[in-house]
Parts: structure tokens; sequence; C-alpha cells
């Protein structure tokens, strides 16, 4: 049976055989001290000789609770730990034997295979290939690099560098839609749930790949044939440098505003830069149903530039350039390049109330949407926090928003209707927010025609 100790004030790794009582291997691992010293019968002491003989005596009172696998052992030859130190040395992240050489066709014990691995975790931008394939082996030879001292506190978070985030999202909600003109009446009730998974795979320190998979299901349906509806909301590069910022591919698309323009996907670029004055700019393809005359799958082309300026600690302003671009336009929104401006500001008024502002402007109408101005106003009073039970937070919100002063905005009840909305949030438990709202609206073409919503909402973070 064999064990191991470590002197810490020595930086000293001693092995021993506690059967008999005899020193092994003595390692000095340290860059600036490399020594290491054999003891037995008919083995030179290279150095350290008293203190050899004083940790032989030691290794015989070792306790059998400190015992281990021998360290000594060899890895079998078709062992997998070969195929991966022999990729990583060709890859120039394992050194071999410290001196710069490795000896694959050699059989190696666990303790020489924990020591080039040792050697290779202080290494620094490695690959995530390499990355991946060190910490696989740093979790198969963990008990011999925590004997030689090697900190492996991390090795758990490191081992996978794909993180996984999202929530499931359940909503009832009650809608009537009356036309005065004519006394009739729409009712609905939508009852569903999306479950929504985002998973950040770590490239290296600039880089992660980011997607977000969306499953819908009508909770109304009970049949599984029609029900449901999956796809893939996000898939794209984000890069950082510094201050400046990228995405590149399929994107889950937030207008500046916090979607009150657009939320959509768009499949193209953003690049965000700037220090005090941050300047984001978008070019993409954009496949959106809710625009006038586009029907699902159909495209268009898409750019914008949005501003945003820290005026003071408690104000943030706000600016930016949308436009859309495609022939269908020229007949549907008076314009084959039709452009959305919005100049808007949030700020803390008061302690735990905030406003925000936006105003909206559309550059071209047509003869059935003849609005091009919009209006978007929210009062904010507290902030929930999702780790903290119990917190809780209310709100109104003032939402006057023409067809046109929109792509596809994210609380779909306010197109092209003007009216209020009051809603709290709560934190019922840890990671789940509870959200009730009632709405109250008129269409803005036709005020006529008013709208009334109640809506029940839970969110489920993980």
């Amino acid at each position: 049976m064999y064990s191991c100790f470590y002197l810490t004030y020595l930086n000293v790794m001693v092995y021993c055989n506690c059967i008999y009582g005899h020193v092994l291997y003595i390692d000095f691992i340290t860059d600036s001290f490399p020594l290491s010293v054999f003891l037995g019968k008919g083995v030179f002491i290279v150095k350290k000789t008293v203190f050899a003989l004083a940790a032989g005596l030691l290794c015989a009172a070792a306790s059998p609770a400190l015992a281990a696998n021998n360290p000594f052992q060899d890895v079998p030859k078709d062992h997998w730990s070969y195929d991966a130190v022999t990729q990583l040395a060709a890859d120039g992240i394992l050194e071999g034997y410290g001196d710069g050489n490795f000896r694959g066709n050699q059989a190696l014990t666990r303790y020489e295979m924990a020591q080039m691995i040792a050697r290779a975790m202080a290494k620094e931008n490695i690959p995530a290939a390499d990355q991946n394939l060190l910490d696989k082996l740093a979790a198969e030879y963990q008990d011999e690099l925590k004997n030689l001292g090697v900190r492996v506190g991390n090795l758990e978070r490191n081992a996978d560098t794909t993180k996984f985030s999202g929530y499931l999202y359940l909503r009832e909600q009650n809608q009537h839609i009356k036309n005065k003109h004519t006394g009739k009446s729409t009712r609905s009730t939508v009852n569903r749930a999306w479950f929504d998974l985002i998973s950040q795979s770590q490239v290296n320190k600039n880089w992660k790949v980011v997607t977000e998979t969306n499953t819908i299901v009508d909770l109304n349906k009970d049949k599984t044939d029609d029900t449901y509806d999956l796809y893939f909301a996000s898939m794209f590069a984000d890069g950082t440098y510094g201050k400046f910022h990228t995405q590149l591919g399929r994107i889950d698309n937030f207008s500046q505003d916090g979607g009150v323009v657009m939320h959509n996907p768009i499949s193209g670029g953003k690049f965000t830069f700037g220090n005090k004055l941050r300047t984001t700019l978008t070019a993409a393809r954009v496949s959106c149903s809710s625009l006038p005359s586009l029907n699902s799958g159909e495209s268009f082309d898409f750019g914008a530039a949005e501003l945003a300026y820290p005026a003071s600690k408690a104000t943030n302003l706000y600016g930016a350039f949308y436009q859309l671009h495609d022939d269908k336009f020229k007949a549907t929104r008076g314009s084959e390049s039709p452009n959305i401006y919005t100049l808007g500001f949030r700020s803390t008024i008061a302690k735990n109330l905030v406003l925000t502002g936006y105003y909206l402007k559309a550059s071209d109408t047509t003869a059935a949407h003849t609005k091009d101005t919009g209006w978007f106003g929210a009062l904010e009073y507290r902030r929930v926090k999702l780790d903290q039970p119990g917190t809780w937070s209310l709100y109104t919100k003032y939402a006057n928003i023409p067809e046109f002063t929109q792509i596809n905005l994210d609380t779909g009840h306010f197109r092209d209707y003007k009216g209020f909305e009051v809603g709290g949030f709560y934190i019922p438990a840890k990671n789940i927010r509870a959200h009730l709202r009632y709405y109250y609206g008129k269409n803005v073409e036709d005020t006529a025609i008013t709208k009334n919503l109640v809506r029940g909402e839970v969110r489920i973070f993980f």
C-alpha cells in the first residue's frame, strides 16, 4: 500500500510504502527548485539526505486513511489518456517530462501523467478544444493532482464550457374586442406554455456561441399533432473586445427601447462600440409576418443605428433610426424603404420610481394607415429581484403605437392601439416571477373599436 503527504513550507511531495516504511520518491515540484529524490536499496540519495530519512520515519507512521491508488502504477497502454496527451503534445499544450520531450512509446505512471497535466494546467489562452481535453484528463487524475498540490477547485466548473439557462413561461389571457359601429364583440382566451432554453458555449476569452430554442404549447388543445411548435430563436457567435461587442448569426433582436419598436429574430450582425456614447449598428434580413401584406416566410432587408448616452447618473438618453427595404413596401407602407425614428429617455426621478418615455415617428403612411406618430410612457415603482422572495413592483404604461411606427413590437396588444396598462410583479419564491396586468385601449384609426385584456403569467427561471 502506498501513501503520500505534502509539506507546504518546503513545497515538497513525499511518496512512501506504508507497509515497509520506505520513502520511494520525494518530488520538489516548484519551477524554481526542480529536484526529485529516489530512496531505496542501491539508490543514491542526491540531496536532502537528512530530510529524506526523516520523511521515511513519517511514512512508517502514515495512516491507511491517507492511502490512495498507487501513483507509480503504469497506466494501461490502451487507456484513452495516451491519445489525449498525444494530441495535447502535438498542439504544443503538453510538454512531456519537463525537458521538452514526450516519449509516447513508453508506458507512463499515473504520477507522470499528473505531472504533465499539472504543467499544462498552468498555461493560459488554451484553445477551447484542448482545454476540454485537458479538463477531462484533470478529472481522471484529480487524486494525483491533489497530491501534487495542484489546485483543482475549479475543475468541475471548467470541465464543461457550455452553460444552460432559460425559463418556463405559463400564460392565461382573456381578451375582449368590441366594435361599437356594428355591436360585434370578439372574445378570445389564450392558455399557453413556453419553454425557452439558452446555451452558451465559451470558445475562448473573447468569443462564445449562443443558441436559444423555444417550444410553445397551446394548453387549450388536447391533441399533440398540432399543439407543439419548436424553433431556434437564436443561433449566433458573440464576441467582445474591450468596448467593442458583436453578434453574428440569427439573433433574437430587441430594439433598444425594450421592444417597443421591435422584438423579432434577425439574420445578420450587430456591432456595438463607444465608451460614453454607445452606438449599435445592425444589418440583417428579417422574416416577420406581423407587417401588412407580409406572409410567414417572406423577408426584407433591415438596418438600424441606435445611440445611448448617460446624461447623468439618474438619466439615460436614447435615439434610433430603423429602415426596412423591399419592393412590396411601396404598396403596403408608402415607400420601398420606409423609416422609423425614435427619441427616448429613462430616468430615476425619485427613490424606487423610474420614468420612461419614447417618441416614435414613421416616414411614410398609406390611405389605410394614416397615423405616423407614436408615444410610449411607463412609470415603475420598485423593482423585483429574482433571488429575493417577497419583493414586488407596480407599474402603469401608456402606449399609442400606430401600425407604421413599429416593426414587430414585444407587447402585441399595443399594436395599432392607444390605451393604458396597469400591472405588477411579485416573487413568490426564488427564481419564480408572477405577473398580472390589465389593459384597455382604442384602435388608433377607429376609436369605436375597443380592447380589454387581462393576463396572468408566471416565469420559472433556471
